[in-house]
């Protein structure tokens, strides 16, 4: 008790002195602070549930909590002697816990048919915050007593909720539908169709309490009332309504008495003479005035004087040696160089069937499917033909999988779809399913909401492990081809190969190299290697620093010449002094022998066709029933005079010989299962890496056998 009266008598003698002080120091118009309070949450409501989570709720009414950690910080503005104009911006909190009880029929005993009615609860707890700015007017009573009133309008940065059913009585109950005390469990899910931005009327009421004795730190208990004027659910009868008691510390800054000012003007100018490479002889620039300023306080006179700086220089100029030179050589597929090339591009009827990977592999605990595969909107589905992907790679038609599955579950009415959501079952996805099944339901609403498949043909299949897992499986890159989903259709067109028809056109050589010797007294800049026909540009080379290197072109199907014109290409470069050299250009000899000009002089062609066996199991080498299809389809291909090359592959898991003797072993699988003694294979194992393995499905895709039919044509 005594303590409590020195208390109170510490607190008058603050107070008391600090309004001496105020009576004799002038204080800023604005003071700033900072502010923390306690928020009795109270939520008034008249609905039965939130979007996406369902139940039998006859409707919640009410709801509280207590929320902490309100935060933030303000600022006011001095109107008139008792009138404050401020601004708050801060974190406020508005989470609620709403409940409602029922009776239902629930299970004792396991006792059946039910016959006892139970008590339970509806709950949905409600994690709400925004962060807001709130406008307020204070108004001056008497001395340090304060009162306040203003709005909050805040922007929602969380709103995630809890919901349940739980079954209070009998004790022993469970329900009928799950055999448990609980059901419709969800937790941490979004609050769906919320209002984004939340109002509230603010009123309330403080007391200043001056922390030193000129009272420039000033400690304010306050209380206030947030009045919702927005529902947390667009066109839902829930708001969410405080009340907050907490402390502001201010600061009030003390007027500085009035600095009078001075300004004086010097020029300090100098001229000196450089040898430059940038002007001519004896060119003379005036040079670029520099003000600098040096400010000095004395008894509250703020002189400032401005010196002007200038230099004027006279240049000589010198010029720098600036020369170089590139060369084109072809290569061979052995890589060896061909000097003086000559090109030839020829063109051939082709087909490929191209293998569909029936995995979508995800990023390491995430169910969001990567963007590498390629997404369309719903406008874009009229226009898709998987015929167009003609000109595209075996792995660019991969990351098409998506929209060729939803094509022809679109194709064929009757097909259905099965989708199962895979985890590595290592560190973060350590046993969640939760991870598996959202992983299914992301490529399964793809499906939905863009292919407009009906759900009923989408079936979802939850695992750990897949059923055919990457071992061993803590190992980083075999974790990786676990994080997956899995698609099995009761219809076979819907993940057969895609086969497609095209020309195919060969260069020879293969592909061209540049060599570029640069010389340059100053140092080299930049430079770019240009490789154009008829001013249509196929490729651009950046020189590297030294401006001496070599660049190689492999030719492709998207970047081959296309004219029957020479091949121009040139280099051009520049010094560090900003000096260019002439540009150099030189020419290759191009023909090219298109399938019209070969039938129009009745020269020799063929025919090509290309074939992927996929997916060889890891570490097998037998033909699965998959590929005893494509099997069949490849030997109805055969013709007397088919030339047939059988080369397998794998990835770059394992030991090297090993490998080697495994794609050995299943490009002989693949030569027995053809049947044809004319054929030849070999195994190249990882020596030859025909697809990125720094993915998934990169190396999956090298665990292939590759068959190639070439046969001759007579016109």
């Amino acid at each position: 008790m005594r303590v409590t009266k020195l208390s109170l008598v510490a607190i008058f003698f603050i107070a008391s002195i600090s309004m001496e002080a105020q009576n004799q120091i002038n204080y800023k118009d604005y003071r700033f602070g900072v502010f923390t309070d306690l928020s009795y949450n109270l939520h008034s409501a008249d609905f039965l549930y939130t979007p996406d989570c369902p139940t039998c709720n006859p409707g919640f009414t009410s709801g509280s909590k207590m929320s902490y950690l309100n935060f933030g910080a303000l600022f006011d503005y001095k109107i008139s002697k008792k009138l404050f104009l401020g601004l708050r911006v801060g974190y406020f909190s508005y989470n609620g816990n709403l409940r409602n009880q029922d009776t239902t029929t629930v299970l004792v005993n396991t006792k059946t048919p039910p016959d006892v009615t139970g008590h339970f609860e509806y709950g949905l707890n409600a994690y709400l915050s925004t962060i807001g700015f709130a406008p307020i007017l204070t108004y001056n009573v008497y001395k340090s007593l304060n009162l306040h009133a203003g709005a909050n309008i805040g922007v929602l940065i969380n709103k995630t909720q809890d919901v349940y059913e739980k079954i209070i009585d009998p004790a022993e109950a469970v329900f009928t539908d799950s055999h448990t005390k609980f059901r419709n469990v969800k937790n941490g899910v979004d609050i769906k169709g919320t209002n984004s931005v939340q109002a509230h009327l603010i009123f309330g009421a403080s007391y200043e309490l001056p922390l030193n004795r000129d009272r420039t730190l000033i400690a304010v208990p306050e209380a206030f009332f947030y009045y919702a004027l927005t529902s947390i659910i667009k066109d839902t009868a829930w708001s969410a309504h405080a009340l907050k008691f907490g402390v502001a510390i201010m600061y009030n800054p003390i007027e500085e008495p009035e600095i009078r000012q001075e300004i004086k003007n010097q020029n300090k100018i100098d001229t000196i003479r450089l040898v430059s490479d940038l002007y001519d002889n004896n060119t003379f620039k005036i040079g670029t005035n520099i003000v600098k300023t040096d400010e000095k306080l004395e008894n509250y006179i703020k002189t400032i004087t401005n010196i002007t700086f200038r230099t004027d220089t006279i240049f000589t100029k010198k010029k720098y040696a600036l020369d170089g030179d590139i060369v084109a050589f072809g290569l061979d597929s052995a890589g060896n160089e061909i000097p003086n090339p000559k090109m030839t591009i020829e063109e051939f009827s082709a087909s490929k069937l191209h293998p569909l990977l029936n995995y979508i592999f995800f990023d390491e605990n995430s169910a969001a499917i990567p963007e590498k595969y390629k997404a369309l909107t719903k406008s874009d589905i009229s226009t898709f033909d998987i015929n167009k992907l003609y000109t595209l790679e075996t792995m660019s038609i991969y990351y098409y999988i998506l929209n060729i599955v939803g094509k022809r579950l679109t194709d064929n009415p009757t097909a259905n779809l099965r989708i199962v959501g895979c985890i590595n079952d290592r560190n973060q996805e350590k046993s969640n399913k939760e991870l598996s099944k959202s992983r299914a339901e992301a490529v399964k609403n793809y499906f939905l909401n863009i292919w407009g498949i009906n759900e009923s043909r989408l079936k979802i299949e939850v695992k750990g492990l897949p059923e055919k897992a990457s071992t061993p499986t803590d190992d980083p890159e075999k974790m990786q081809e676990n994080q997956r989903v899995e698609l099995y259709s009761d219809n076979d067109v819907v993940l057969e190969p895609v086969f497609v028809a095209d020309t195919l056109r060969v260069s020879n050589p293969p592909s061209l190299r540049f060599k570029t010797n640069v010389r340059t007294e100053a140092g080299f800049s930049n430079g770019k290697i240009e490789i154009k026909q008829n001013q249509m540009i196929y490729k651009n080379f950046s020189v590297s620093s030294d401006g001496s290197a070599a660049y190689e072109w492999k030719l492709d199907q998207a970047n081959m010449p296309r004219l029957n014109q020479v091949l121009e290409y040139g280099l051009m470069f520049s010094d560090k002094k900003g000096q260019i050299a002439a540009p150099i250009s030189k020419n290759i000899f191009l023909e090219q022998i298109t399938i019209k000009k070969k039938r129009l002089n009745i020269l020799k062609d063929k025919e090509i066709e290309k074939f992927s066996l996929i997916l060889f199991n890891f570490d097998k080498a037998d033909i699965s029933s998959k590929n005893s299809k494509i099997v069949d389809f490849i030997k109805s291909r055969f013709k007397t005079n088919t030339q047939i090359t059988i080369t397998g592959f794998t990835d770059r898991t394992g030991d090297e010989t090993y490998n080697k003797n495994l794609s050995q072993r299943r490009a002989e699988a693949t030569f027995k299962a053809l049947g044809n003694k004319n054929a030849s294979y070999i195994g190249r194992g990882e020596e030859q890496l025909i697809y990125d393995n720094n993915n998934p499905e990169g190396r999956f895709y090298c665990r292939t056998v590759e068959i190639l039919l070439e046969t001759d044509i007579n016109y």
